[in-house]
């Protein structure tokens, strides 16, 4: 059985003491066979997360998980909220704001400067793309969870070990080279 939480949101994403992630309130999650590729029901989640494709047919598949999530990973790059009305009116909703942004080779102008910084630019602009993927309105546009999670692993690899970087230092290069 699969398990789809249809609500996935930064609220629902606690870290433990190791800063491990832990996904909670499964109060709203379908258990979906591995024969059925999607189920009818009753459309259920937060506005801002909530798939479109989802919203609109009421047939929720593996992929309108993966949609929210992508929408948790712009509200990390930009420690903005999904949905505000506060804002003006094409930046209310994030992932659509978001993908328009980098449609216009502007995303900079949304990311949060706090987090960003020359040495993390490249990671920043692949966890984006990750994201722009994840909440793209064809759910068999998207990639899978299980997909995302291997790509979010393989940037943190990466990122612990200087052979993964553009910067390698020069004397543990000729250490290594011997």
């Amino acid at each position: 059985m699969q398990i789809i939480h249809r609500d996935v949101k930064a609220k629902n994403i606690l870290l433990d003491e190791n800063y491990t992630a832990k996904v909670s309130d499964f109060g709203a999650s379908r258990l979906i066979p591995l024969d059925q590729a999607q189920l009818t029901t009753l459309v259920q989640g937060t506005f801002g997360y909530l798939d479109p494709e989802y919203f609109l047919t009421n047939q929720l598949t593996d992929k309108s998980d993966v949609y929210s999530f992508g929408v948790v990973l712009m509200e990390l790059l930009t420690s903005k909220v999904a949905l505000a009305f506060d804002r003006p009116e094409e930046e209310r909703n994030l992932a659509n704001f978001f993908v328009c942004l980098m449609e216009e080779d502007r995303l900079n102008e949304i990311l949060d400067d706090d987090i960003l910084n020359e040495r993390n630019i490249e990671t920043i602009k692949t966890v984006a793309n990750l994201a722009k993927r994840c909440v793209r309105l064809k759910g068999e546009d998207r990639p899978t969870m299980k997909e995302v999670a291997m790509e979010l692993e393989g940037m943190r690899f990466t990122e612990k070990h200087p052979w993964g970087k553009a910067e390698i230092c020069l004397e543990e290069t000729e250490c290594l080279l011997g």
